[in-house]
């Protein structure tokens, strides 16, 4: 059975400092619900980089994760877009023809990434031998 309208309940995590971390991470995890069907073989768009969605075939729950260096993933709010396999297909051949804004998502979230903290945790004066 086809998915006409997913319901997503989704919650997103973004790294927070900078000292321990290599990169910037963004990851969007939740659960979707679409009338007894199963939304299989989704894909998330950030900018221009599409990554597949895992998802747990026993229940509803997903995630997926982009990760970049810190310069890329600079403070601010991100639009996640979802996309079926279909609609993914159909993105990607828009691109080339120059009109992917006519392909719809089937879900967008909102992700508010406040920036990196670069401070050490226990400054070294604080620090007694």
């Amino acid at each position: 059975a086809e998915c006409k309208t997913p319901e997503f309940n989704a919650v997103s995590y973004t790294t927070r400092e900078a000292l321990l971390s290599s990169k910037t991470v963004f990851v969007i995890s939740g659960e979707v619900k679409c009338d007894g069907a199963k939304l299989t073989h989704l894909y998330a768009v950030l900018n221009d980089e599409i990554q597949p969605i895992s998802n747990n075939i026993e229940d509803d729950r997903f995630q997926v994760t982009f990760a970049g260096q810190h310069k890329k993933f600079r403070s601010g709010t991100y639009m996640i877009r979802f996309f079926t396999e279909e609609d993914i297909y159909l993105l990607r051949r828009a691109k080339k023809s120059g009109s992917a804004e006519t392909i719809k998502p089937i879900y967008e979230h909102e992700l508010i990434h406040k920036g990196l903290w670069y401070s050490p945790w226990v400054h070294s004066e604080t620090v007694a031998l």
